[in-house]
């Protein structure tokens, strides 16, 4: 099995990927961010994903995201190590387990009592 990426570099500097983990959902919610974004809100996932991890704002990271790209750069080794840390995370699959056993739970039916 290939070893999953775990570092990318944006603007020149090369980052290594970090855990998601409960505080990471609560500061992306902070952020107006969620799980149910993955997917859809790529861009501002990546972004937050840059500042959360190296202690710096969305702002910031948006600078050295568009210098990235201004200079040739892509987000795809980006993209692989955020992917890499959800699919990894104890507490994502976990809230992934719980979302899909109340889904397969039936609702209780209601009886009337005559």
């Amino acid at each position: 099995m290939a070893k999953k990426k775990n570092t990318f570099t944006v603007n020149g500097r090369k980052y290594i990927g970090r855990v998601f983990d409960f505080n990471t959902a609560a500061d992306l919610d902070f952020m107006g961010l969620s799980v149910s974004d993955f997917g859809k809100k790529n861009l501002a996932m990546a972004r937050a994903y840059l500042a959360l991890y190296n202690g710096n704002d969305v702002e910031w990271a948006g600078r050295e995201i568009q210098a990235h790209i201004v200079n040739g750069g892509n987000l795809t080794d980006l993209f692989e190590v955020f992917g890499n840390s959800v699919s990894d995370s104890d507490f994502f699959q976990a809230i992934t387990a719980n979302k899909e056993t109340e889904t397969q739970q039936e609702p209780e039916e209601k009886t009337e009592e005559e």
